[in-house]
């Protein structure tokens, strides 16, 4: 089960119970998977978090090292599934499996060494899109659709980014969305913003062919088109009216898959789980910082 945590609120605040995805701070309420990920921000506008965490035991992150990168994923997404009444671990298995279809690798991920440095890379750009982003974005696209599939119900997700992440959004939906899912994304116009010529098209060409992809362009920058989305989404009335879901990084089903990539390259790197790792960002800001740090606990 998951909890909400919020600006200024401790890990000792809010990790009570067992693990579910909820909103402790107001209602004391925990959610689960399923629910969270329908929902994205939790009800009081906080984030969703594990409320407990159960880390591996050694000897089976070992037994895990031989295994393929979906199935790494799946297997981790599925520990979240306690108490979940509408996910089982062979939906998570099944539809997992099925999202990495898309990608242009059979491996999804490579580390690649670079020579006589004693680094390598983590190459995580062999999605749709081409962006790190389509790793979480695919599972979570794939999920909700089959959440919605189950009771005829439909979404439209709500999408600002400031380039990766719409592109991304778009492709998944087209992709694994079906009838169930419509996603409209909001971005800064390039005269307002780093946004380049390619992601642009991206969005723009994407849009043009799929009815149910949507992209508005912004005279503003990408924390300027935040402003109205936070506000829309911490509307509970009015997200409920119009069916508005969030795939954004606050998602959890996007902070758990984005954590798959740091345990993928570190028991590639040390099967034998002997050694301590370093890894250095450069790119996903704190989505992609929030998952390392969920990796560690875990």
């Amino acid at each position: 089960m998951f909890v909400s945590v919020r600006a200024g609120e401790s890990e000792s605040d809010t990790h009570h119970g067992e693990v579910m995805h909820g909103s402790e701070s107001i209602t004391k309420r925990y959610y689960s998977l399923s629910e969270a990920a329908m929902l994205g921000w939790a009800p009081d506008g906080g984030m969703f978090w594990p409320a407990k965490i159960r880390p591996f035991p050694r000897d089976e992150l070992r037994a895990m090292a031989t295994l393929s990168y979906p199935h790494l994923c799946a297997k981790i997404l599925s520990r979240f599934v306690d108490g979940d009444t509408k996910l089982s671990e062979s939906d998570v298995t099944q539809t997992v499996l099925r999202a990495f279809n898309a990608f242009g690798d059979n491996e999804v991920l490579k580390l690649s060494p670079l020579q006589e440095s004693g680094v390598s890379v983590l190459e995580l750009w062999h999605g749709p899109s081409l962006a790190f982003k389509d790793l979480g974005m695919s599972v979570l696209a794939a999920l909700l659709s089959l959440l919605l599939r189950r009771r005829n119900g439909r979404l439209t997700l709500l999408v600002g980014t400031s380039g990766d992440t719409g592109s991304s959004a778009m492709e998944a939906v087209v992709t694994h969305g079906g009838e169930a899912l419509s996603v409209v994304v909001l971005y800064p116009l390039r005269s307002f913003s780093n946004v380049s010529r390619v992601q642009e098209l991206q969005m723009t060409r994407v849009a043009a062919a799929n009815a149910n992809v949507t992209a508005v362009g912004v005279e503003g920058s990408s924390d300027d088109l935040d402003v109205p989305i936070e506000d829309l989404f911490k509307d509970a009335d009015f997200r409920k009216q119009h069916s508005i879901g969030s795939v954004n990084s606050v998602n959890v089903i996007r902070l758990i898959v984005q954590s798959v990539h740091y345990f993928w390259a570190y028991l590639r790197a040390h099967p034998a789980c002997e050694s301590s790792q370093t890894f250095v960002v450069p790119c996903g800001a704190g989505g992609n910082l929030s998952a390392g740090t969920l990796a560690i606990e875990l």
